[in-house]
């Protein structure tokens, strides 16, 4: 499993995936972000989870 802190837009996460990972969890605080990942992964028919959040708050 891959995690991605901040993930931006997933990009990297999503290349990840293309080369094989099997999961991953991109995480933001952008809300934008968030939404430009989701249709990047459709796009590149990839299942990855994306979580609006502030990294801050993981404990």
């Amino acid at each position: 499993m891959i995690g991605q802190l901040p993930c931006n837009n997933e990009r990297k996460l999503l290349s990840l995936m293309k080369l094989g990972a099997q999961k991953a969890v991109g995480f933001d605080i952008s809300d934008n972000a968030i939404q430009e990942a989701k249709h990047l992964a459709e796009i590149a028919k990839v299942d990855a989870i994306f979580e609006r959040m502030n990294i801050l708050d993981i404990n």
